[in-house]
């Protein structure tokens, strides 16, 4: 779980998530076991060559994309609860592209990025953005992507 993004969720959607996770039945099923990489992660993290999610949260909380006022508002939130997971909390790249590249896509090039991870031009994609975008993304309302969109674009445009 991204904590260092997750913290930023609104008391609302807090909310929602908890009503909703509490309308699952039980499967019956054992817990899976940990992931593979979770032997590893702890052993970067034992030989500190990883921060443990706890620094994480405190450094990102800090941090947060640049606020281009009321009219984006619900984009920039968008940003902080998704994207700043792999694209820092300023959306500039954590060994990821700074996001200011949205800025180069249309409308359609972005909700085909968004819905099936694929990049204008037939572009490779890194898996990572691939997996997300097709197993999360894909899940966002029009109206949230549609935010994320509005607001990126904004963000590259002020930067120039």
């Amino acid at each position: 779980m991204p904590s260092e993004t997750f913290q930023h969720l609104s008391d609302p959607d807090v909310v929602a998530l908890t009503a909703y996770l509490r309308t699952l039945k039980p499967t019956g099923q054992p817990t899976q076991p940990p992931l593979p990489f979770e032997k590893k992660t702890r052993e970067l993290i034992a030989k500190g060559e990883l921060k443990p999610t706890a620094d994480f949260v405190r450094e990102e909380r800090a941090l947060a994309p640049v606020d281009l006022g009321p009219r984006h508002a619900f984009g920039r939130y968008m940003t902080r609860v998704t994207c700043a997971e792999c694209h820092g909390a300023e959306l500039k790249g954590r060994g990821t592209p700074d996001l200011i590249v949205a800025g180069g896509y249309s409308r359609e090039d972005f909700e085909r990025l968004m819905t099936e991870g694929a990049a204008p031009g037939g572009r490779k994609l890194n898996d990572m953005m691939v997996g997300v975008a097709k197993t999360r993304f894909a899940y966002l309302t029009p109206r949230e992507r549609e935010a994320l969109y509005a607001y990126l674009k904004a963000r590259a445009e002020q930067s120039q």
